[in-house]
């Protein structure tokens, strides 16, 4: 039998990728669930926004794809979401106090511009 040691994510690796701010601000602004493909779909729309136009037409997917295997379960896993995997609904979580605190001020930095659009 193995046991799992990996530590969970810190607050500042979860606010380090603007897929998870991304996410956890459309998730802020709804007023209810929101599926998988509407956090793809506002994440590939900002992305755009200050990207050059090359972009491929699978773009909204490979974002998909990613925030469902990397980032939907780090951000489940700090709390700071709840996911329904099985109907691809995301819902903001009950996240450590620290933790949203950090994830505010990143939030807030982001809307004033100060945040990088790159993949990480």
């Amino acid at each position: 039998m193995s046991v799992d040691i990996t530590p969970p994510p810190s607050a500042f690796e979860i606010v380090a990728s603007d897929h998870r701010r991304r996410a956890l601000k459309v998730l802020r602004a709804a007023d209810g669930p929101v599926s998988e493909g509407e956090i793809a779909t506002r994440t590939a729309e900002r992305l755009a926004e200050n990207s050059p136009p090359e972009r491929s037409p699978d773009e909204r997917d490979r974002i998909r794809i990613m925030l469902r295997h990397v980032h939907l379960p780090m951000l489940a896993e700090a709390d700071l979401v709840e996911w329904d995997r099985e109907r691809q609904l995301v819902v903001p979580g009950d996240g450590p106090p620290s933790a949203e605190e950090l994830v505010a001020s990143a939030l807030d930095a982001g809307a004033r511009g100060d945040d990088s659009d790159g993949y990480r």
